[in-house]
């Protein structure tokens, strides 16, 4: 579990607005909207990171695809990545005791 989440982590601490809509929706399910307004990013760029988080397992559709607008929320694994933010509000792996006992719960609710 330990190699996956580096590879989550690494990919989240890349892109400053993976990282921003991350954060939006770990603030509660949202529509690309509204996380748009949270970031204060373009419903484009939105969208596309999205689809980007979705792939990677880190956010999923809250209420299906025959709703529109999508809402969306973050999974475990999402959310077990928004716990590893240090005091400045960035992400960091270092597999601390900490973060190993995050990624066994993950790893245990998958």
């Amino acid at each position: 579990m330990s190699r996956r989440m580096d590879e989550v982590v690494d990919y989240v601490r890349k892109s400053r607005n993976r990282l921003d809509v991350l954060k939006a929706l770990g603030r509660g399910m949202a529509s690309t909207n509204k996380v748009a307004a949270r970031t204060k990013l373009q419903v484009r760029s939105v969208r596309s990171t999205l689809y980007d988080l979705k792939k990677k397992g880190l956010v999923e559709e809250a209420a299906g695809k025959a709703r529109r607008p999508l809402i969306y929320k973050t999974t475990g694994l999402g959310k077990a990545v928004l716990k590893m933010k240090n005091a400045r509000g960035t992400i960091r792996w270092k597999g601390s005791s900490r973060q190993k006992r995050i990624a066994r719960r993950v790893k245990r609710s998958l």
